[in-house]
């Protein structure tokens, strides 16, 4: 509990800090050199924007994802301790939601960049990638609602999750989890703090559904 309530003080400490800074060093010189620059030269724009830039969207994302961090480490023992449901609803929900939170991030992930100001104006409307939205949540629902195959068969209930990796557990369902894994990890190291909740539903998933394939003498490990 210390280790939350301390990454919970760093976080909100960071988030504080962050509502006292501007957005640039120097606001006026920003919007001088941008207004100068040739339509059309990117990399201008963006060497121009990180070198004015303060830490201030940084301090925000990073104290975020050390909330979310302080929220996991106040209920890790909770989380090992979790079992594969009674019932296949909680998996068709994961399966349902997943989708939906991937996409919502990413619809999020372009807005803010837009207000924070990571596009020159002489950039593509928003509304070319969004129009692709639409065919992510297709694609990504047909992906996880084809892992729901896995729910065919005998399927255990009470199984603690941790032991998706033991023995005898499917290979394919730890390889899409570990990549997971890796990705939203990663993600989170950037600061992508709304990518976490799907991250977190396409890992549960895969582990919940490893968990209950595993063979009843492998279950019991």
């Amino acid at each position: 509990m210390k280790s939350a309530l301390a990454v919970l003080l760093a976080g909100l400490v960071m988030l504080a800090y962050a509502m006292t800074l501007p957005v640039y060093k120097d606001e006026n010189a920003f919007q001088l050199r941008y207004s100068e620059m040739r339509s059309g030269d990117s990399a201008a724009f963006h060497a121009l924007r990180d070198e004015q830039l303060t830490p201030k969207y940084r301090l925000q994302d990073y104290g975020v994802c050390a909330l979310l961090l302080s929220g996991v480490l106040a209920v890790r023992h909770r989380i090992w301790r979790m079992m594969t449901p009674r019932t296949a609803l909680p998996i068709v929900a994961a399966a349902l939601l997943a989708p939906a939170l991937t996409v919502a991030a990413s619809v999020f992930d372009l807005i803010q960049g837009m207000e924070r100001g990571e596009f020159p104006h002489w950039a593509d409307s928003l509304g070319i990638p969004l129009m692709g939205m639409p065919v992510l949540l297709v694609a990504a629902l047909v992906w996880s609602l084809a892992h729901l195959a896995f729910l065919s068969g005998k399927r255990r209930s009470g199984v603690p999750l941790r032991n998706a990796f033991a023995r005898g557990a499917n290979i394919w369902l730890l390889v899409v989890a570990a990549i997971t894994l890796i990705l939203t990890a990663g993600l989170l190291v950037e600061g992508a703090y709304w990518f976490a909740p799907a991250g977190v539903l396409w890992l549960y998933l895969y582990v919940t559904l490893a968990a209950a394939r595993l063979p009843a003498n492998e279950s019991k490990s």
